[in-house]
């Protein structure tokens, strides 16, 4: 018997009930994991005493916000080499994809750059960080930041570029604080834009395509979607984007197979959604 619209938006609303509150949607924060890049040989290196106050600095602000800040050399020290100064943005990601010791949402990617103003009586320290935020899950920029210290520090004029580094860390960590701060209000704007996924359908046939849609449109946080693939063998390829967290998808795309009464196993895996049907197709 054909299943009708008002069964499926009852079910629909059974899962928003599952669901969290509104309230505790906002007050969710993404993994954020914090790298830096030094590539940029005019940048500060990385493991420096400046690049560690700052880098610990921002961390803390953060952390303040309420957001998860994963340390870097914890959750990599089994599986990566430690300690690689002048590294890329290619490597970066690499690493903050793989990662399997915490679910990093979020990697912070920044550098260090001295700033140097250079008189006859005395030379003027300023220092600048610049970044970007990127969605791990789907390689989306969720921001760029430069930021620049509010205040300067004068030393002499003879001081070396060592010198200057040295120098530097005295300002490091009020200059971290300040990026911190600038980074958590940054990251809390984005995380009200939608997150992208790609869901999977295997196996499925087309009036079970049919009904699955309107489930998807009707998730708590739905966004858009646009079918990616489509063949006669029953799979369609989904771009979904939602404010909605991975975990809360999964979850209702189980409520949502437990109500139209198909068998089916749901995986996620390099930031997809595998929904596959057990048994015959009727």
């Amino acid at each position: 018997m054909k299943r009708l619209p008002s069964t499926i938006f009852a079910a629909i609303a059974l899962i928003s009930v599952l669901t969290v509150s509104a309230a505790a949607i906002a007050a969710e924060r993404p993994n954020v994991l914090i790298m830096g890049e030094d590539i940029d040989r005019d940048s500060i290196r990385r493991g420096s005493q400046a690049f560690n106050r700052t880098l610990n600095a921002i961390a803390t602000e953060m952390q303040k916000a309420g957001y998860k800040v994963y340390d870097e050399t914890a959750i990599t020290m089994e599986e990566f080499k430690q300690g690689r100064i002048f590294r890329r943005n290619d490597e970066l990601i690499d690493i903050a994809k793989s990662v399997r010791a915490a679910p990093i949402d979020v990697v912070v990617i920044f550098s260090v750059f001295p700033e140097i103003d250079r008189r006859r009586h005395t030379t003027r320290l300023f220092a600048s960080v610049t970044g970007r935020m990127v969605d791990v899950n789907n390689g989306r920029r969720l921001g760029n930041f430069t930021e620049k210290t509010r205040q300067h520090r004068n030393v002499a004029p003879e001081c070396s570029r060592e010198c200057l580094v040295r120098y530097f860390s005295a300002i490091s960590e009020d200059f971290g604080q300040e990026v911190g701060q600038v980074l958590s209000f940054k990251l809390a704007a984005a995380a009200s834009l939608a997150g992208a996924y790609k869901m999977e359908f295997v196996d499925f046939a087309l009036k079970d395509i049919t009904e699955i849609e309107e489930f998807l449109t009707a998730f708590k946080g739905y966004q858009r979607h646009r079918m990616m693939t489509g063949s006669s063998d029953g799979r369609r390829l989904y771009w979904y984007e939602t404010s909605s967290d991975k975990a809360r998808l999964s979850r209702n795309l189980r409520l949502m197979l437990d109500h139209i009464g198909i068998e089916g196993r749901t995986r996620f895996e390099a930031n997809s959604f595998i929904v596959t049907r057990l048994g015959a197709v009727k």
